[in-house]
């Protein structure tokens, strides 16, 4: 099944408004324009809605900023931002954002030159007061985690390095110095990061195959694995999934004096450049075998492990899976797969998030969607962003998605 590709004007919402208020004598002629895949259409407006009656298409209004689109063979939510924050090209963060993560009331973003931005959320139409970390890392800041105790922050660079922050109890700025800085064991880029529980223990994987385990108290490296049948198989994504039966012996130790803290029953999955998922139980690090999603050696993008019948995911093609797994008998069965109709060679950014045990929010470039778990049928587009998009977050609280991409430009939507 393939996913369609639907771009509207941006400022669509905009000349609906400007018609509902137009008292011109003479007749209405603004339209707006509407990509899908790799065609183009000129929609007129009406009272609440746009249309092409020559191709069948019909966008109408359902409330605010949602519209439902159907064309007679597909039909979804078309959603635009309720809330487009720009810093205004603010001297001092001057760069494309990168990543975000939220930490009790705040907001803190990663750019494109290895600063931490930080600011209250949620946030004014204008940005006034905020701060600013600089060179926390010397390039890009590819994802940024929080730790359950929400005073410390885990952030991975492309310069190599994974860095600890603590952040001041007043909520004032990140502190100057990184509590850890874990580097020097990876040899290639590092693709991921991962927390085992609470974050006593830290795992990431990198281009050159590695998977490691780091104990987050002393910094150091405390386990090393790789892809047995191809060592240099690079490691592009991380999962983790806590299951009631392992293979795990009994008496692993699982106390403070060990340095593998809330392993037991976990389950560790990782997608490889070779399109291999490699399983491995954490209790013993020991594997627990491996499976082959394409024969083109097409490469894992990202991952996602809800349960043994649900392990999703992304190849960097633009294609996605959905598995079952049995640990016994270390047999996979597709449940569904999808395309979303893209050029391969023109994907930068694609990501996901599972945010609840229903839907799937999927980033492509500047496409935004949810996804429905079960069969992969696209629910709703996220519109409104002319220009790629980096990263995104799901607020539980109020069941927003906030977005950041290139030119310092941030959206929410609800």
């Amino acid at each position: 099944m393939n996913i369609p590709l639907i771009e509207i004007q941006p400022d669509a919402l905009q000349v609906l408004h400007d018609y509902q208020h137009y008292n011109g004598d003479s007749p209405w002629t603004e339209k707006i324009w509407l990509r899908k895949n790799n065609h183009s259409y000129s929609l007129s407006v009406n009272n609440n809605s746009f249309y092409d009656n020559d191709n069948n298409i019909k966008i109408t209004l359902r409330n605010g900023n949602i519209f439902q689109y159907d064309d007679g063979n597909d039909k979804l939510d078309i959603i635009f931002p309720k809330f487009y924050p720009v810093f205004n090209n603010l001297p001092s963060i001057e760069s494309n954002l990168t990543s975000l993560t939220k930490i009790d009331d705040n907001l803190i973003i990663g750019n494109s030159n290895g600063s931490l931005i930080k600011f209250s959320y949620p946030i004014g139409k204008s940005l006034i007061n905020y701060e600013l970390r600089k060179f926390a890392h010397f390039n890009d800041i590819l994802k940024i985690m929080t730790f359950p105790s929400n005073k410390v922050i885990v952030t991975l660079g492309l310069d190599m390095q994974i860095k600890i922050w603590s952040i001041s109890d007043n909520k004032e700025i990140i502190n100057e110095k990184p509590l850890r800085i874990l580097n020097k064991i990876h040899q290639s880029r590092i693709n991921d990061i991962i927390m085992i529980g609470k974050g006593r223990n830290l795992i990431s994987c990198s281009n050159d195959g590695l998977i490691n385990i780091w104990e987050i108290g002393s910094g150091e490296s405390i386990w090393k694995g790789k892809r047995i049948k191809k060592l240099n198989d690079g490691c592009k994504c991380l999962a983790i999934l806590e299951v009631e039966n392992s293979n795990s012996n009994g008496n692993v130790s699982n106390n403070d004096n060990d340095k593998f803290f809330e392993c037991y029953g976990k389950i560790l999955f990782c997608g490889h450049s070779s399109g291999t998922i490699t399983i491995w139980d954490l209790s013993n690090r020991l594997s627990y075998g491996e499976f082959i999603t394409n024969n083109d050696n097409i490469g894992i993008e990202w991952i996602i492990v809800k349960d043994l019948n649900n392990i999703i995911i992304g190849l960097v093609n633009g294609k996605i899976i959905s598995y079952k797994y049995d640990l016994k008998s270390k047999e996979n069965i597709e449940n569904w797969h999808i395309k979303i109709n893209i050029n391969d060679n023109s994907i930068k950014t694609f990501k996901s998030k599972l945010i609840n045990d229903n839907k799937l929010i999927i980033l492509i470039n500047q496409y935004f969607m949810e996804l429905e778990l079960i069969n992969g049928k696209l629910n709703k587009l996220f519109v409104g962003i002319d220009e790629d998009i980096n990263d995104f977050i799901h607020i539980k609280e109020t069941n927003e998605l906030l977005i950041t991409g290139k030119h310092q430009s941030m959206a929410l939507y609800q």
